[in-house]
């Protein structure tokens, strides 16, 4: 297959995957229901939660990237780097990677920062999200262990695999970067500008930003679960939050447009015995959509403030001397 058919390929295929896989869920669950279901009064109170929480994710967010580039000595004012961020939402919607080279490119090209500098401090990110699903991966497990069996065999299993290796990874992660161990073998690894955030981060950077991630994420969960109980699904907390992981695991694979067809597979399969099919079906529609509408508003709004510095900065005439 010659280039630009791949292109082409790439670019339609998860169209594909996602009309496929919300055929099939509502040949399932049946799409009469899930519109009977979109119809309850419940759906007004989702849709203000999702977006309450959504613009308090924007601004959560916005703090985590302010204070990753201060603390690597890259510092940006807060009103400044959650504008960026805040345009690069339109790309997210569409392809997460797209909008995270895409903010990458922005902040290089903005601060006259090098992109690869750019790209490497933003790769401590990704880890700092590791550690914390390691975490709530192992407790999740630890409490399916003694809790009586919350979660179905076949995903304690997978879990468990899935959570000794991200610690084996991140164990490898810290003895390489914060010791000598193989500095000589690998020394072009960590003379890398890709990777010189991980030589530049301590470990007080880490929990800086883990601490961030947590206002983030645990306001998350609990934002979750108060949709599910307004739309009539009552999860007892702790069982919902072992479940939890798994679903947005399985909701957020890159696969799909907008997580549509992921979204509502995740919530059936991981909490089917507490509500109906249509019921759940209809739950991660209406939330899916307030995080993608939310992302492209909060998106839109920023872009026409980042594209405006953007032509202001071409006008400017050019220095002759």
């Amino acid at each position: 297959m010659d280039k630009p058919r791949f292109l082409a390929l790439r670019k339609i295929l998860p169209w594909i995957i996602t009309a496929t896989l919300l055929v099939v869920v509502f040949q399932k669950v049946g799409l009469k229901d899930t519109i009977d279901q979109l119809k309850s009064e419940s759906v007004r109170d989702v849709v203000l939660l999702g977006l309450i929480f959504y613009t308090y994710v924007f601004l959560i967010n916005g703090l985590a990237y302010h204070r990753l580039f201060r603390q690597m000595d890259r510092p940006m004012p807060f009103l400044e780097i959650l504008s960026i961020r805040g345009a690069s939402y339109l790309l997210i919607a569409l392809n997460p990677g797209v909008g995270q080279g895409g903010l990458a490119l922005w902040i290089s090209k903005k601060k006259s920062i090098p992109l690869k500098e750019v790209l490497g401090i933003m790769f401590l990110l990704p880890v700092v999200d590791a550690i914390f699903l390691a975490g709530v991966l192992s407790a999740s497990l630890l409490a399916d262990r003694y809790g009586g069996g919350i979660l179905p065999p076949p995903y304690s299993e997978i879990l468990f695999w899935i959570v000794a290796v991200l610690w084996l990874v991140l164990i490898c992660h810290f003895v390489f970067w914060r010791t000598d161990f193989l500095s000589s073998s690998l020394r072009i690894i960590k003379e890398n500008a890709f990777l010189g955030g991980f030589k530049k981060a301590k470990a007080r950077h880490y929990l800086v930003l883990l601490g961030i991630r947590l206002l983030m994420n645990i306001p998350g969960m609990i934002a979750y679960h108060a949709g599910l109980g307004l739309f009539g699904v009552n999860v007892p907390f702790w069982e919902f939050v072992v479940r939890f992981i798994p679903a947005i695991l399985i909701q957020t694979l890159p696969i799909t447009v907008g997580q549509l067809g992921t979204s509502q597979s995740a919530w059936i399969l991981m909490y089917g015995e507490y509500a109906s099919p249509a019921k759940l079906a209809a739950f991660s529609l209406v939330w899916i959509t307030v995080y993608n509408l939310s992302r492209l508003v909060i998106g839109a709004i920023c872009f026409r403030g980042e594209a405006g510095y953007y032509f202001r900065k071409n006008d400017q005439p050019c220095d002759d001397a």
